[in-house]
């Protein structure tokens, strides 16, 4: 793919910061002007980071077209409101039956596409159980493959008790999903943009659970990955049953310990 950086030297003021934070070092001056280094191109990321950071827009991409220009960086959020969000998230287990709209589930995954990925890898893809029928569809396979395999029993004595500990009741799954193979870490990858998507959904009210149970059984389990056209080159990496709470609601936080911090 042809990834070539393009100068507009008309307007590029020659302050060199593209060049100072190029991450395989493809750019250089070159005449006062940065210019791409022809046996590095291949190294490209497509981070972008170098038309991000030129103050006057003179750099752009020959395989991004004009309809998929780059938008205005927003504003960050304070230290305090993200401290705020990630330390009164909760692990939400009881879930109303109002669904979430499915417009505001794919805005909140297009934010986490800027999640952090391996060499700007980006190979993880969401696989979304919107209706409530699939979701207890699944259940009820995972149901008869931990009691044909005898495996993980406590699944189904829970559930006799009105218990559900693997899609816990929620009205919509999101499985995070990645290759096998060509993705270069895809647990992390997978991982962090799942740590996104949760604290997303908080910040919108909205309740989730990390699904560990869920994405250990889908992975096994032929009549899940069918139903929800997962292939056989494809691997969930993470899970999250979510929806809007129902009677969960936390006004204090609990307490942590604090993870031992080494300082070498």
């Amino acid at each position: 793919m042809n990834k070539v950086v393009k100068v507009d030297q008309s307007i590029c003021t020659q302050c060199g910061l593209c060049v100072r934070i190029c991450p395989f070092t493809i750019l250089e001056m070159n005449e006062g002007c940065p210019s791409t280094i022809a046996e590095k191109e291949k190294a490209c990321l497509l981070c972008m980071h170098c038309a991000s950071i030129c103050p006057v827009k003179a750099i752009s991409f020959e395989d991004i077209s004009s309809g998929q220009k780059m938008a205005d960086n927003p504003t960050s959020a304070s230290y305090n409101e993200l401290k705020g969000l990630i330390s009164s998230n909760r692990s939400i287990r009881n879930f109303s039956e109002q669904p979430v709209p499915l417009d505001e589930i794919r805005d909140i995954l297009k934010v986490a596409d800027f999640a952090p990925s391996a060499k700007n890898n980006h190979l993880n893809k969401w696989i979304l159980v919107h209706d409530t029928k699939k979701v207890k569809e699944i259940m009820s396979y995972i149901l008869e493959y931990v009691k044909e395999n005898k495996i993980s029993k406590e699944v189904v004595s829970e559930y006799e008790i009105g218990n559900n500990v693997v899609t816990l009741d929620a009205p919509h799954l999101l499985f995070g999903i990645a290759p096998k193979e060509g993705a270069i870490n895809p647990y992390t990858d997978t991982t962090i943009a799942l740590t996104d998507v949760d604290l997303l959904f908080h910040s919108k009210s909205i309740g989730a659970c990390w699904a560990g149970y869920l994405t250990r059984l889908t992975n096994a389990n032929p009549k899940i990955r069918e139903l929800i056209g997962l292939d056989d080159s494809m691997v969930v990496y993470g899970a999250l049953a979510f929806g809007y709470p129902k009677g969960e609601k936390y006004d204090r936080l609990p307490h942590r310990n604090e993870a031992e911090l080494f300082v070498i």
